[in-house]
């Protein structure tokens, strides 16, 4: 969506003294929608200020940029965000061999962890291949016949 809207020079003047630059000025006003008024005066966020040290350390305990960004918006802060190692899994609530199974017939642990409380076998929950969209689709179609009387 490009919508050239016309931006004064004094517009660009009240945006500079507010410390937006040209770019942002236009991205906002034509890329994002934005008002004038709110295009001029709304502050630029400053970007997150994370040492090299934490980056490295980070770096080292396998926590990309990306985890500390979703981190930090959830209010951790910046040091915890960097140093916190990850979850090492989901912690196993069945016997190892029920995930085991699972892995071997391409079974997600979500898709047996909800087989279970559902009322299937863990041994079903683990073994019966989920079905393919087509499979589905036909069941559907199946049921909704039934349920028509067709």
């Amino acid at each position: 969506m490009n919508n050239w809207y016309y931006i004064t020079p004094e517009d660009y003047e009240e945006a500079a003294k507010n410390g937006i630059c040209k770019d942002t000025l236009e991205t906002r006003v034509r890329k994002l929608g934005w008002n004038l008024k709110k295009a001029t005066t709304k502050k630029v966020r400053k970007k997150r200020e994370i040492s090299k040290e934490l980056l490295e350390k980070a770096e080292e305990i396998g926590i990309d940029r990306n985890t500390i960004s979703s981190r930090i918006s959830y209010g951790w802060s910046v040091e915890e965000a960097c140093t916190r190692p990850k979850r090492a899994g989901r912690e196993r609530i069945y016997p190892n061999w029920v995930y085991e199974e699972g892995e071997k017939n391409n079974i997600s642990y979500s898709t047996i962890n909800s087989r279970v409380k559902r009322g299937w076998s863990l041994h079903e929950a683990c073994t019966k291949k989920p079905l393919n969209k087509n499979e589905a689709a036909k069941n559907m179609r199946d049921i909704r016949k039934i349920k028509n009387g067709y």
